[in-house]
């Protein structure tokens, strides 16, 4: 009997330490004013959004959890440097193919503007779709939570920066960023961050700086082997992968979608490049439409850009 004992008060400490481990000062995401103190833990499928146990995603619910839980914490973030902070840094991993049946999403990283002061809530952690796909994303200015935040950034991420997002797959996504700053299918602007291996397909629309993957990636960002086939349209600097960019290095990215600006600056891969563009072996099958600065690759590029084994097989 006394052995039988042990063996029980064995399992329940296993058991307290892991819902310690879930909710407890290892949670990344544990910030107290955020759901009265519910741990990020506490939505998705496990993990406490470290590198070594990241987030794990499986269900529309952990998507959605998390999409809402960002957006929450951006509501109640005063400084950049609040108790929240490590939290914009988590990392999370794709388990399964979601579909997100078009619920509402707010992007994941926002601008915050208002009282007391405005400033930028971006997300600098890593996101690893591992090549399951999540389908039916659907984001427009008119369904995301405005009452917790406002942004001008769209697609699954708003703004990143310092970040990781490799592996992703979004299938028939409808983006629409309306008059916004930027909008791609991944995410609305990227700076200091590495994409690499994401596939969007679906339709995303815009105003200026919009894309497949990213509407604007800047400052040593680095945009590798991804892949879009779907349709853009947009008004100034629209691409099939980026729209805008400024020192940003693109190697090995596809385009099959069709690319329309309605202005200037039009490019399969790239709408415009207003620093210097580092272009190796990008290709482009898609049609592109525009007015002016029109191309198969780069719709504009500045002098100091460099371009090699860059293809065109568009019309």
């Amino acid at each position: 009997r006394s052995r039988g004992i042990r063996i029980l008060v064995a399992m329940l400490m296993v058991a307290l330490a892991d819902l310690a481990h879930a909710n407890g000062s290892n949670d990344l995401c544990s910030t107290p004013d955020v759901w009265g103190g519910v741990a990020l833990s506490d939505g998705v499928g496990g993990g406490v959004g470290t590198e070594d146990a990241p987030y794990l995603l499986t269900t529309r619910a952990h998507f959605l959890s998390v999409s809402d839980y960002y957006a929450h914490l951006a509501s109640s973030a005063r400084t950049p440097g609040d108790d929240a902070h490590a939290c914009w840094g988590a990392h999370f991993s794709q388990q399964a193919h979601v579909d997100l049946a078009n619920e509402p999403w707010t992007p994941i990283g926002v601008f915050k503007g208002g009282y007391p002061r405005t400033f930028e809530v971006e997300f600098f952690g890593t996101f690893d779709g591992n090549e399951y796909e999540i389908r039916n994303l659907s984001i427009s200015p008119n369904t995301y939570d405005a009452s917790l935040v406002s942004t001008t950034d769209f697609g699954l991420f708003g703004r990143v920066t310092y970040a990781t997002l490799r592996n992703v797959r979004l299938v028939d996504a409808t983006v629409d960023g309306g008059d916004g700053t930027a909008t791609g299918g991944l995410t609305g602007r990227a700076s200091y961050s590495t994409i690499t291996n994401v596939h969007v397909a679906g339709t995303v629309s815009g105003a200026n700086n919009t894309a497949g993957i990213a509407g604007l990636a800047s400052s040593s960002s680095v945009v590798h082997g991804n892949r879009n086939t779907a349709t853009i349209h947009g008004d100034r600097r629209v691409g099939g992968i980026v729209g805008n960019s400024s020192d940003t290095l693109f190697t090995d990215n596809v385009n099959y979608g069709s690319v329309t600006g309605t202005s200037i600056n039009v490019g399969g891969i790239l709408g415009n490049a207003d620093g210097r563009a580092n272009m190796q072996r990008n290709t482009n099958m898609g049609l592109i439409i525009g007015t002016s600065s029109v191309a198969g690759t780069v719709g504009y590029a500045g002098a100091m850009s460099t371009f090699k084994e860059n293809l065109n097989q568009g019309t």
